[in-house]
């Protein structure tokens, strides 16, 4: 019998440091259950995706949501259903202005999205918490406390540094001023809403006078806009359509990790790596052996998939697998994203650019190219429908860009069942930590641990068909947790006990 997958279960695994928090409670830590992957089926993988999993390298982790000091939701979009956004549309245009005419942009989209987000989550330009209460208290408490209301680098006026002065209180209106501001702004309101309403009636008269169908001049009308809007790939296309002209050339390619040209740009990509690595997220120690860990080592085994053509990327008969899809500007690399492309989906692993066209939006971009990327392979492909986007973190706001690609999902980690998105925020408001999203459906069957098919001392066989030797009796627990975690697809993948 020849094992599509073989894993080995390294179980629960406690770190003391985690990157999203830093951890703000000295007692909390990041909880998340390990399995190591010797090979793995596409299809085997995709599944463990709907289960919560993801993949770092070879080794496959879930988070413990119900103990991690930062619980982490798997996060996917129905690109069929995709809806662009206005400042998504802004990143494209800057973009294609840039690639066409050289036109670099003066705002750079992924920061004023970044602000406004803090901005309702009641957070300063840096990220942090704003006090809400603070003009609840005296004005020396303001200036000597810990949370400042103001820009990062900014000057606070009337306060020295040891923030011995006052701010300056500004004069309070009379509740008489106040009241006859918002009755003049009513009335404005008021009578700007009633000559529209006017205006509106004048012109339906005139369409009845003429004849004119009026419910059906709206529904033309309707549909006239709706074509008018223009969609993604409208905007990629964009280029594509200009680019002999173009001042600038821009090649995406999918390079299947492992092959001769991932070999001979392993190098390059490295160097990219680094870069981004210290120069965006500060670390001191950023090594090659790292790197291949975690973004070149790959267990998936590659199966083909079909056929698809497009002006973005020629694909004939590429396999699904584990890739980096690189971005060339002018022949230099610029970004890589790390991506796995299986049976139901596009799963987005990492992405790394050059800190240097940081004004070009590129996070935003990329996810908008792998988008693009699997709406191209669903045309071929029929069942591949999705783009996961890793995992949303609600107290995490580098995270939050991703709810910004609409309609997308949560995956509810009892039933293991998707719900969308702003059904899960109203719960997540409440609180970060939410163990059901569906709280009427029932919770996932449990799967028998005497089912998962096992390999131990060369044996194969179900792990209730195995000797009864005490290496295995005291397997037992670490197999049942295995069967809790994976699901039906542990009936399916080796598991190899040690």
């Amino acid at each position: 019998m020849l094992a599509r997958s073989v894993v080995t279960c390294i179980g629960e695994n406690k770190q003391e440091h985690c990157g999203y928090c830093n951890h703000r409670d000295p007692s909390s830590a990041s909880y998340s259950f390990g399995i190591w992957s010797y090979v793995l089926d596409v299809e085997h993988y995709n599944d463990l995706l709907d289960r919560g999993m993801r993949r770092s390298g070879k080794y496959l982790y879930k988070p413990i949501i119900a103990k991690t000091c930062c619980p982490q939701y798997t996060i996917r979009l129905n690109v069929a259903k995709f809806h662009i956004s206005k400042p998504q549309r802004k990143v494209l245009r800057q973009m294609n202005g840039f690639l066409i005419k050289d036109k670099k942009p003066t705002l750079i989209v992924e920061d004023m999205v970044q602000k406004a987000d803090n901005q309702k989550d009641g957070k300063n330009s840096s990220g942090t918490l704003i006090n809400r209460n603070l003009r609840n208290v005296d004005d020396e408490t303001a200036v000597t406390s810990n949370v400042v209301l103001r820009e990062e680098g900014a000057e606070i006026p009337g306060s020295d540094v040891t923030g011995n002065k006052k701010l300056p209180v500004k004069k309070k209106s009379s509740n008489k001023e106040e009241m006859e501001g918002k009755v003049d702004s009513k009335n404005s309101l008021q009578r700007q809403s009633k000559k529209k309403e006017i205006r509106k009636q004048k012109a339906l008269e005139k369409m009845r006078s003429k004849g004119i169908d009026i419910e059906e001049a709206f529904r033309l009308r309707a549909e006239k806009e709706a074509r008018r809007e223009k969609t993604l790939d409208t905007y990629i296309n964009e280029y594509y359509n200009q680019k002999e002209t173009a001042l600038h050339k821009l090649e995406v390619e999918l390079v299947l990790v492992k092959s001769s040209k991932f070999v001979e740009t392993e190098h390059e990509a490295f160097n990219l790596f680094y870069k981004y690595q210290t120069t965006v997220h500060l670390e001191t120690s950023c090594t090659k052996e790292g790197f291949d860990n975690f973004l070149c080592n790959s267990p998936l085994q590659s199966a083909l998939c079909g056929n698809s053509v497009s002006r973005l990327i020629i694909i004939k008969r590429k396999p699904f697998g584990s890739y980096h899809m690189q971005y060339r500007l002018d022949g230099k690399l610029i970004a890589v994203g790390v991506i796995d492309i299986l049976p139901r989906c596009v799963s987005s692993k990492y992405f790394f650019y050059d800190p240097d066209y940081k004004f070009l939006s590129m996070g935003t971009y990329s996810a908008l190219r792998e988008i693009y990327l699997t709406k191209t392979l669903s045309r071929k492909n029929p069942g591949l429908d999705y783009y996961y986007m890793g995992y949303y973190i609600e107290s995490c706001p580098k995270m939050r860009y991703k709810s910004h690609f609409h309609p997308s999902d949560l995956l509810c980690d009892t039933s293991f069942t998707w719900v969308p998105f702003d059904e899960c925020k109203k719960q997540l408001t409440k609180s970060d930590r939410v163990i059901a999203f569906a709280k009427n459906v029932p919770s996932a069957s449990k799967v028998s641990y005497g089912s998962m098919l096992c390999m131990y001392n060369r044996k194969l066989g179900r792990y209730c068909q195995l000797p009864r030797e005490p290496e295995v009796v005291e397997m037992k627990y670490q197999v049942k947790e295995y069967a809790n975690i994976v699901g039906p697809v542990g009936q399916e993948m080796v598991l190899f006990l040690k």
